[in-house]
């Protein structure tokens, strides 16, 4: 189905059409955009733009991984799927993948085969690029391809907001989201806030290279005017045990957006002030298109590996979990997401989100219990278990 509206930046229309009107050929560009049932209702009609026509591959992933024996379905299950996104793209010979799922483990298999069939890949799915990001940046590079994964809106916000003010001369201390107060008390925001949070500012954090304070982050709940007290090094009367860090703030009486706590420029005989800089979010249903410019502009440029992941996303149980229990997986009510730094998830032996589908209890889990690996058994068949652990040969050779 398509739609007659084009949610997009002026900025990014004139890219996208600058991009598609340079291409030699002078043939429209053909995009393969794979989704499942979760992100083809979040994502609505297709949009009409010229010289660019869309071919959509729904993948029926609904349960797929909910309830299935570990030691002997899930290979089979990718594999099935993984034929049929190789058929789709054998078929339709798209100029670029645009992989849309909403599963780790989905959108780890579509970015692999689309890179393995020689096709440059824009992701949509932070919990794929939390995952395995580090991986399919290094697989794009050996076939001599683009792996691009398009931040949430609010990272590309904030690095928009970081970006300008390091321009002017300004040292950032705490860049992250902030959320409109939902009610009164400690705990404002529902879990699929906090979850959803977690996953944006990990992605964030990977951006930019600025780890976390602390697990789980802040999250202080203040009036704007307050934020900068808090969001500043010990030292200095804040919170802070590092002198940078991402984080997140439920603010009083703003929209939801994206805050920076800077100093200001020191002048000779005062102190050091610390301000903050408040963007709000503005939400571009098609902002992904903008991606397709990034492509096309420069299809031979190869992936930026010097990106090295600095945290990702485990799980704390919202319920009881009894031995033998299977884990659900994206938007499941069994757990919520907390951020960590990469080195804190492998000294407590956390398990990362994306690596909980189909995973089973081994004991009694309990509410506000995290998930590791002392009382959780994971997938070890799964193809995202097998891509994680080249990820990590990737980094131990680097």
């Amino acid at each position: 189905m398509e739609s007659d509206v084009l949610i997009l930046p002026p900025k990014d229309i004139a890219r996208l059409a600058q991009a598609v009107a340079s291409r030699a050929s002078g043939k429209p560009v053909r995009i393969a955009l794979l989704r499942d049932a979760e992100s083809r209702k979040a994502m609505g009609p297709m949009p009409i733009f010229p010289g660019i026509e869309i071919l959509a591959f729904d993948l029926d992933t609904d349960g797929a991984f909910a309830d299935f024996d570990i030691s002997t379905q899930s290979a089979r299950i990718a594999a099935e799927m993984e034929a049929g996104v190789q058929a789709f793209l054998a078929a339709n010979r798209p100029d670029v993948v645009v992989e849309a799922t909403g599963r780790a483990l989905t959108g780890a298999m579509v970015c692999q085969a689309a890179l393995e069939s020689g096709y440059p890949v824009v992701s949509l799915n932070p919990r794929t690029d939390l995952a395995v990001g580090h991986y399919l940046r290094h697989l794009a590079h050996e076939k001599g391809l683009r792996y691009v994964f398009w931040q949430p809106d609010s990272v590309r916000a904030a690095l928009d907001l970081k970006e300008a003010l390091e321009a002017s001369g300004l040292e950032i201390v705490s860049l992250g989201a902030t959320l409109p107060a939902s009610g009164a008390g400690e705990q404002p925001l529902s879990d699929a806030d906090i979850s959803a949070v977690m996953i944006e500012m990990a992605c964030l954090a990977n951006a930019t290279g600025i780890s976390l304070d602390r697990p789980g982050m802040n999250g202080q709940h203040c009036r704007p005017e307050e934020l900068a007290g808090f969001y500043r090094p010990l030292e200095e009367g804040g919170i802070f045990a590092v002198p940078c860090c991402v984080d997140y703030a439920v603010l009083d009486g703003l929209p939801a957006g994206v805050y920076a706590v800077a100093k200001a420029q020191e002048t000779e005989g005062k102190s050091t002030a610390y301000r903050t800089h408040f963007t709000p979010l503005s939400s571009c249903a098609h902002s992904w298109l903008a991606a397709l410019a990034e492509v096309l502009e420069d299809g031979a440029k190869t992936p930026d590996l010097a990106y090295r992941p600095v945290a990702d996303v485990c799980a704390i149980a919202l319920r009881d979990v009894k031995p033998g229990e299977r884990l659900a997986g994206a938007g499941a009510a069994d757990y919520r997401g907390i951020a960590m730094r990469v080195d804190e998830i492998r000294w407590r032996e956390s398990i990362p989100i994306g690596l909980l589908e189909g995973a089973m209890a081994k004991q009694i889990i309990e509410p506000d219990e995290p998930i590791v690996l002392e009382n959780c058994v994971i997938d070890h068949t799964s193809r995202l278990y097998a891509l994680r652990g080249l990820q990590e040969k990737l980094r131990l050779a680097s």
